[in-house]
């Protein structure tokens, strides 16, 4: 059972109004119950309590979703939500605004999709221009970890990889969404079609099956594997 009552402890935080907000907006977009919800507030109220710096970002509110949805508590909820931006996993001021991180981020995806899809690469380039086209769509996959991206089973099959091996598999997530992709974003004409897709990317994801799925992503050597070295040299290289 989820613990309903804790949700009622008062907090003092000063984002309380942008939680509530995103509360409202997940609950008529979600099919939760008013426990879940409850649930929910304290989880986010509680982690912007303790982390005033920090606060509340779009995007946790999902992940919280994500935790409960896969069948534990608010506390434990809590404490691997804390574990994922608190605690190495995630890259210190992920969610810290001005979101610098994660815009750089998007820099960094871009070399690694270009490195290792160069024809997608060429293609998304070419259609979309700019440093980062792709980033319109993939932030969303960082800030939620794919929540509204992947089927659940998918989506919970990358989350026991990132808690083994960490950030990079965040990088190596979107590496395999694309080229999955790849087939449909190469027929795509027009910038409004590619955003299209990989706006509802999902889609593309229920067909696959989540062994194929899984072994694309994290079933490659670990000499071709997205390496915490490889992105920080390309960092370095970017300037981010």
């Amino acid at each position: 059972m989820r613990p309903s009552s804790s949700s009622s402890t008062p907090f003092d935080c000063g984002n309380i109004e942008e939680i509530d907000l995103d509360l409202l907006r997940t609950a008529t977009t979600d099919d939760h119950d008013s426990n879940d919800i409850s649930c929910l507030r304290y989880i986010l109220y509680s982690y912007a309590h303790a982390n005033p710096d920090v606060g509340y970002c779009q995007g946790m509110n999902k992940i919280a979703f994500g935790l409960l949805g896969a069948g534990l508590d608010a506390s434990d909820s809590l404490s691997l939500l804390r574990c994922l931006l608190d605690g190495g996993i995630l890259p210190a001021g992920m969610f810290k605004s001005p979101m610098a991180v994660v815009q750089g981020d998007q820099l960094v995806l871009e070399e690694l999709v270009a490195r290792r899809l160069p024809q997608l690469s060429a293609h998304l380039r070419g259609k979309l221009g700019g440093a980062a086209p792709l980033a319109p769509a993939t932030v969303s996959w960082f800030l939620t970890l794919f929540v509204d991206c992947l089927p659940e089973a998918h989506r919970l099959r990358v989350w026991d990889m990132l808690f083994v091996h960490g950030y990079p598999v965040v990088f190596q997530t979107c590496l395999a969404i694309l080229e999955l992709s790849q087939p449909a974003l190469l027929q795509c004409a027009t910038p409004v079609a590619v955003y299209g897709l990989l706006q509802n990317v999902r889609a593309v994801m229920e067909h696959v099956d989540v062994d194929d799925f899984g072994a694309l992503a994290f079933g490659q050597p670990r000499s071709g594997a997205v390496s915490a070295s490889e992105i920080g040299l390309v960092r370095q290289q970017l300037g981010v």
